[in-house]
């Protein structure tokens, strides 16, 4: 009877975790603007990877995807984002795979998206809103609201600590 209790439960929370990553795959979805097509193969291949096993967030099930899946992904959101001067005379399909390991993120107002001293695991590129740059004393020392402004980007390519903080002014993606 333990023994089954046991498969019972465990059965119980691979179908709450299973529920739980479908509704972080949606919620990711609804902020992507993806087109229709795409949104299909993404929901597809997230039920066929079975990525539900120990509450995985949805950085993993992105990266259990098709590679294909991705680049089509990075086509359609990212490649037109990658303007900046670092990245004049990159080839089409560097910046493409680039953006297979870009994600959109939705940030509220006042949410930090960088802590001074944090390492810089990520290269952040305004969307749409509005960021702003505070330097070690806590003074506010620039802002941008230009779509396609990469903010920190130094410290990430050269893989060093933060010496400012990034934070949203407004919503932001």
């Amino acid at each position: 009877d333990g023994i089954l209790v046991d498969k019972v439960i465990a059965g119980d929370e691979q179908a709450i975790e299973a529920k739980a990553m479908r509704k972080i795959v949606d919620e990711y979805l609804q902020t992507a603007e993806l087109p229709l097509e795409l949104i299909k193969d993404i929901r597809t291949a997230a039920e066929n990877s079975g990525m539900v096993v120990e509450r995985q967030r949805m950085e993993n099930t992105v990266a259990a995807l098709p590679h294909s899946l991705k680049q089509r992904v990075s086509r359609r959101i990212f490649l037109s984002h990658f303007q900046a001067d670092i990245f004049q005379g990159c080839s089409e399909s560097f910046l493409v795979e680039l953006g297979t390991h870009c994600h959109v993120m939705s940030v509220g107002k006042d949410q930090p998206l960088s802590t001074l001293g944090e390492p810089a695991e990520k290269l952040i590129t305004l969307l749409a809103g509005r960021l702003g740059v505070i330097n070690d004393n806590g003074m506010h020392i620039a802002e941008t609201s230009t779509p396609g402004e990469m903010v920190g980007e130094m410290p990430f390519i050269f893989d060093l600590k933060h010496v400012i903080s990034i934070i949203s002014m407004e919503d932001s993606r």
